[in-house]
Order: C-alpha cells, then sequence, then structure tokens
C-alpha cells in the first residue's frame, strides 16, 4: 500500500485536485475518504463541500454556536473539501477557511480541497489562501482520452446491464465532449 494512504498529513498536505466539471473531482475525494477509512477506521474523516461550510458556519454564527462548531470542525483528522471555487466572493467564510486550514495544517491533518481551477485562477479568493493552495501538491484532473472514454461507456453499459455494440461506445467516445457526465447522458440517449 503506498505510504502515504497509510500516513495521512505526512506528505501531499495540503492535495489540491482541480479540472473541469464532470470529470471526477468528487469521486476521487469520496475515494480519498473510503480508503482512509478502511486503512485508518478510527481517524476522524470529513467530506463537505464549501456550499455546507458556509451554510453550517452561518448557521453557527446565527444561533450562537460558533465555538462549538469550530471544535467539531477542526477536530478531524482527513478534511476534504469541495468545490472550493463556491466561496470566492464570501469574505467571513473565507476568512473562517483560511483559519481552519491553518490550524487543520499545523496539528499535521490532512486536506484535501477540490476546484474547477487551480489556485492561481481563483481570482476572488484572497492571496493568502490560494498561497497556502499552492504550499503541498497540485492534481490537474484532465479529460479522458478516447480508448478511456470507451471503456468508461463500455464498464456504465455493463453495470446497467445494457447491450450496447461496439460501434456505438466508439461513435459515443469520439463524438461526445470528454466530460464523464456528457458521456452517461449520451450513453442514456
Amino acid at each position: 500500500m503506498p505510504r502515504d494512504a497509510l500516513e495521512p498529513g505526512e506528505r501531499y498536505n495540503p492535495l489540491f485536485i482541480y479540472g473541469a466539471s464532470g470529470l471526477g473531482k468528487t469521486h476521487l475525494l469520496r475515494a480519498i475518504q473510503n480508503e482512509v477509512r478502511r486503512v485508518h477506521p478510527t481517524l476522524v474523516v470529513r467530506y463537505m463541500t464549501a456550499q455546507e461550510f458556509s451554510e453550517e458556519f452561518v448557521a453557527a454564527l446565527q444561533h450562537g454556536r460558533i465555538q462549538p462548531w469550530r471544535s467539531k470542525t477542526r477536530a478531524v483528522h482527513v478534511w476534504l473539501l469541495d468545490d472550493i471555487q463556491f466561496i470566492a466572493k464570501r469574505d467571513k467564510t473565507q476568512e473562517e477557511v483560511f483559519h481552519a486550514f491553518n490550524d487543520l495544517h499545523r496539528d499535521g491533518r490532512q486536506i484535501v480541497i477540490a476546484a474547477d481551477r487551480p489556485p492561481r485562477a481563483l481570482y476572488e479568493m484572497d492571496e493568502r489562501m490560494r498561497s497556502r493552495f499552492e504550499g503541498g501538491l497540485l492534481a490537474d484532473v484532465m479529460p479522458p482520452e478516447t480508448d478511456t472514454r470507451i471503456r468508461i461507456l463500455q464498464a456504465i453499459a455493463l453495470r446497467e446491464g445494457v447491450e450496447c455494440p461496439p460501434e456505438v461506445t466508439e461513435w459515443v467516445a469520439t463524438h461526445v465532449p470528454a466530460n464523464v457526465r456528457s458521456l452517461i447522458g449520451a450513453l442514456n440517449r
């Protein structure tokens, strides 16, 4: 097993995953969550979207429960934060993410963030945040090549119990944008 799965927070921290919509970033975050839970069942692993983070933060402020909420947020061993670009114009939420990030990173907790673009292109986010995001490993999720799109379509058809001739999967794979969601939609049609 790779050392990184055995020792979250030791290397590649933070891990910043970026790429266009529909390429599997959320799927990767969920796979990380599942693998860490499998390898380390006692660790607290939390997946959340930036929107959920923002909503929880606002609710904690409104109900005078900010300290218990902060304690819960920072009590994780692995923090998976999806769609960070959605808090770009929310200054107070960005500030809270900044402090949570700093606390978790200082304590050697693993942070994995996903976005639709690299940190340097998150122009509406605070420079301090962008620089912290760039302080670890950046992973660009690229659209799959044609052969991979064909295999994805074949796997989906098999999973769904649908017979799909090879010429159909090849045509769909070469004529539909490389976004996996678009491929699934085209196969369904």
